[in-house]
């Protein structure tokens, strides 16, 4: 922690909100992490200051999404992040853990000083008090953007973000931040880089009494997941967003048993067990499912061929997308984010 505050205050130091805008990103190769890392200063308009550094290539796509201005409920955006960051605060917006590390690393709470809160975001959660391993990479990433803008500095006619999707990376050598400890060049990021999902593991003996009981196929269900914005957990925990599956009859809009999960189950997982819920409620087989994106029609062609019905990409899912709204205003979902600014 002590490493880590000296880093922050040593890049609040350099104001890199006057350096870099949110867009102009800093790629670090860290040694504690296997996934690349895309550090996003923000504070040019004043209204933040801080570093986050979006981990891996999911949380890239979501900070793709939030540039674009795409619509993104609170459960969506948390759902998508993996990250780690520092953000600049008042001495009044600090907690009691805050307060504790802070003394124990030296900080002088001296009125109009600006402290540094670490936290930790893990997809499907809220942030939360960063672990040792979420420390040590955010303290590279500081440590690389407070280079970033010594270079800024000292080489204005530099342009390190001239071409759309190439950026600046950092890999370091060693546990050192002096120049012999890391080299720079830039890096060329897909615009779709995300990972293939994980593919349902299926139930053998539950789709086996489905297949035993000669449900006749029948309707169509529209089936989706998503993640709500509302708190699991205990007090000094963690806490876990609600992610839910649910499968609606599209001429009827009967909602059917959702499947309440937390985070860590594959999607393939959610999304087949809602199906499943919904064939042994209605004792029928679906004739078709439909979904709205092609990797979930992936996930489910498995138990599509399996229990012998079809899965289509719609691009409307009105029955679904009428019982999601309800559900998640019951959740206490504020609806859409508003438009994302530094």
């Amino acid at each position: 922690m002590k490493a880590l505050y000296d880093s922050a205050m040593d890049l609040f130091a350099r104001q890199p909100w006057v350096r870099l805008t949110e867009d102009e990103l800093v790629l670090v190769e860290t040694a504690k992490s296997t996934e690349l890392c895309f550090c996003s200063i923000m504070g040019a308009l004043g209204e933040v200051r801080s570093l986050y550094v979006y981990i891996g290539p999911e949380a890239f796509q979501t900070f793709q999404k939030l540039q674009q201005g795409k619509t993104m409920t609170v459960g969506e955006f948390y759902a998508g992040l993996k990250g780690v960051s520092v953000e600049f605060v008042r001495p009044s917006e600090l907690t009691p853990p805050d307060r504790a590390a802070l003394k124990a690393c030296g900080y002088p709470f001296k009125r109009g000083i600006l402290a540094p809160i670490f936290r930790a975001s893990r997809p499907g959660y809220h942030p939360w008090y960063v672990t040792e391993g979420e420390a040590q990479i955010l303290d590279e990433c500081q440590r690389a953007a407070a280079k970033m803008c010594d270079l800024v500095k000292a080489h204005p006619e530099q342009t390190y973000w001239s071409k759309e999707g190439v950026y600046p990376l950092f890999s370091f050598q060693g546990d050192g931040g002096e120049d012999d400890h890391f080299r720079i060049r830039t890096q060329e990021v897909p615009r779709d880089s995300r990972s293939a999902a994980e593919p349902a593991s299926l139930d053998q003996s539950r789709i086996e009494r489905v297949r035993n009981s000669n449900y006749l196929p029948r309707g169509v269900l529209e089936v989706d997941h998503f993640y709500g914005p509302g708190m699991i957990g205990k007090k000094n925990e963690r806490r876990a967003c609600f992610r839910m599956g649910l499968a609606v009859d599209a001429e009827t809009g009967h909602a059917y048993p959702p499947e309440a999960n937390m985070p860590e189950p594959s999607t393939g997982d959610v999304l087949a067990g809602v199906v499943l819920n919904a064939i042994e409620d209605a004792c029928a087989r679906p004739a078709e499912v439909r979904v709205r994106d092609g990797e979930f029609k992936v996930l489910l062609d498995p138990l599509a061929q399996a229990l012998g019905f079809r899965v289509k990409i719609a691009r409307s899912l009105p029955a679904l997308d009428f019982a999601k709204g309800e559900l998640l205003k019951m959740m206490g979902d504020p609806g859409p984010m508003p438009p994302w600014k530094d």
